[in-house]
């Protein structure tokens, strides 16, 4: 339940939702002045409400199974990855997808795709030999990981640390390019 909760307000709405974060506020866009940045940090705060609503029921059913366990102090800054990895993947997707409306009805299916080859339901242990590699090079599986492993009141693996760290690096150069060169363009776009 953990990694789910992960999926489902940090890694999954960015590939389901985020297509359509410009492109549903086009109206908004054309007549106001706001920064694209207003739009993007709207979707994640609205994703870390519904999470803290989330956390709430996730702890509620631990005590009902009886198998709490308080949080790890990495809680903290794993929200913070992912909440900065969260806001500059939406922003490169949904610029992207304002240029080229095709691909939000691509995306969900990528994602689809990725929730099954991230280990969410399935212990990552499981694969072994040439299938490790499936878990191991997935940066999603990593980002997962930060936040999975202080719900359940145990310190994320530093190698997890790493990988996360070094995907949240490529995304914001991603974002750092894409955002610099298109942001004048998405008016005109959605």
């Amino acid at each position: 339940m953990a990694g789910y909760l992960t999926w489902i307000h940090f890694i999954g709405p960015t590939l389901g939702e985020a297509p359509e974060l410009f492109v549903s506020v086009s109206g908004s866009i054309r007549n106001h002045a706001f920064p694209f940045m207003y739009y993007v940090l709207r979707y994640v705060t609205r994703a870390l409400i519904l999470l803290g609503h989330s956390l709430v029921v996730f702890y509620i059913m631990t005590l009902c199974v009886r198998n709490f366990h308080f949080p790890n102090w990495q809680i903290i800054p794993a929200l913070v990855v992912l909440t900065l990895f969260t806001t500059f993947l939406s922003t490169v997707v949904g610029i992207i997808s304002a240029r080229y409306r095709d691909l939000r009805f691509m995306l969900p299916y990528v994602g689809q795709m990725l929730f099954f080859v991230t280990p969410i339901f399935w212990s990552p242990h499981a694969m072994n030999g040439k299938r490790a590699i499936l878990v191991h090079a997935n940066p999603f599986y990593h980002l997962l990981e930060l936040l999975r492993q202080p719900l359940l009141g145990q310190p994320a693996p530093l190698n997890s640390w790493l990988n996360a760290l070094i995907a949240l690096a490529a995304v914001f150069v991603l974002w750092l390019v894409t955002f610099s060169a298109f942001r004048r363009k998405i008016p005109f776009w959605v």
